[in-house]
């Protein structure tokens, strides 16, 4: 039985410094995740658009959509459904290629990379704090991360017998112990914000942005306020006023949790978390016992080794070898979530010569992967003993916010932006 590696406490950081703001989400003591919002860089991934068609690009199986940025949008047309919608969902939305010129509803799933647009999808999905309305398909969903069996049937029972209009929920994990009126509640309100949304369309030329989710408050007080919320800590006035009124919205009942606190030292010294934010993009993590993992970002996946250092016992003792490999998977699943990597991975643990000893590694990387709000996909070893997973993200990897292409090299390496945003000057 592989213990639960779900946090039992979660404080959040919130520090102000010119138009950046640094958020640091701890848990049990540790940095599990590091977000950087800055005012000049505006946060596409979420915001609904009412875009328009340029071109159709049919090898790519996709159009392109202004939706006002630097590159037009890439839409799909084999939208999935979300990931806890059953894929054959009925879909609200047509499935043939939009003519060029065409004004078309969409939605961004994934930030812009440098050169190229961002995602969109036609499958919009709009996030409240129980529940993700999805106008887009006639379904009800429930979180994957909540795995009772009663509550999850109660969860489904209370949507099928509420939806109406063709409109399908999600129910978020932050519902798992709500009262069903409290999330009817928090229906009735996305609703309304779907309805705006949809009369603002009416009246829209395109490119125009009708929806946006880049109040770092809002996610904050929406998204990351649950039963584990401590504490909510921030050292800017403004910041403290606007935090109090998402939360006066969101989770009125955590509103004493957000505190004011502008004292010395800096907020990220006291609570131990500047030297982490330090080493996010380090190539080398450290282990207890001499191990330690070497991270490769590639331009289609990230390369991840877990060596054995020092340790010779690791050549001979399977006991060994399979405890070493669990330490790394707990370590490895914490910065994966922690640099916001995305995409597909690829783990090359140390060698184990037995199935079940995989199996069992298997195991504690999926459990392991349960705190990450990012969707992670752990799809089983290769046959070259490489452990491979996908991890789903929508915003910019942190190393692109945090460093820039080093001019002498030209892109082969990258040097930090300013202070790499520590939180601590």
């Amino acid at each position: 039985m592989i213990p639960s590696t779900l946090p039992a406490e979660r404080v959040l950081l919130l520090h102000k410094s010119g138009g950046d703001t640094r958020l640091a989400i701890v848990e049990d003591g540790r940095l599990a995740e590091y977000i950087l919002a800055r005012e000049s860089d505006r946060r596409l991934a979420s915001s609904i658009y009412l875009g328009q068609v340029i071109n159709r690009a049919p090898s790519l199986g996709a159009v392109f959509v202004d939706i006002g940025a630097d590159h037009g949008a890439l839409l799909p047309l084999s939208d999935q459904p979300p990931p806890d919608v059953e894929p054959r969902a009925r879909r609200n939305t047509p499935t043939s290629y939009p003519a060029p010129g065409e004004h078309i509803l969409v939605q961004v799933i994934r930030e812009p990379d440098p050169g190229k647009g961002a995602r969109v999808s036609r499958g919009i999905v709009l996030p409240g704090r129980f529940v993700a309305l999805m106008p887009s398909f006639d379904t009800v969903g429930v979180s994957r991360k909540i795995v009772d069996e009663d509550t999850r049937a109660r969860l489904r029972a209370l949507g099928e017998s509420h939806k109406r209009d063709g409109i399908g929920w999600i129910l978020r994990t932050a519902a798992e112990n709500e009262t069903d009126e409290a999330i009817l509640r928090d229906v009735e309100e996305t609703t309304a914000l779907w309805r705006d949304v949809q009369t603002r369309a009416k009246h829209a030329k395109p490119p125009t942005r009708l929806y946006a989710n880049d109040d770092i408050t809002i996610r904050v007080a929406r998204d990351l306020t649950d039963s584990r919320l401590k504490a909510c800590v921030v050292d800017d006035e403004g910041l403290y006023n606007a935090l109090r009124s998402a939360f006066e919205r969101f989770a009125p009942e955590r509103i004493d949790a957000v505190r004011l606190d502008t004292d010395s030292p800096p907020l990220f010294d006291r609570y131990n978390v500047k030297r982490d934010i330090g080493s996010l993009l380090a190539r080398r993590v450290e282990l207890n016992g001499g191990a330690f993992l070497l991270f490769e970002p590639c331009e289609t996946l990230t390369a991840v080794d877990v060596n054995s250092g020092r340790d010779s016992r690791l050549r001979t003792e399977r006991d060994s070898v399979l405890n070493v490999n669990r330490i790394a998977a707990r370590e490895i699943a914490r910065q994966l979530r922690l640099r916001d990597i995305g995409g597909v991975i690829l783990i090359d643990f140390i060698d184990m010569r037995f199935e079940e000893d995989r199996e069992t590694l298997r195991e504690c990387f999926v459990e392991c992967a349960r705190a990450d709000r990012g969707r992670v996909r752990v799809e089983g070893f290769t046959r070259r003993g490489l452990l491979e997973l996908t991890r789903k993200k929508s915003d910019a990897p942190l190393r692109t916010l945090l460093t820039k292409e080093c001019p002498t090299c030209h892109g082969e390496g990258r040097v930090p932006i300013g202070n790499g945003g520590d939180g601590g000057e």
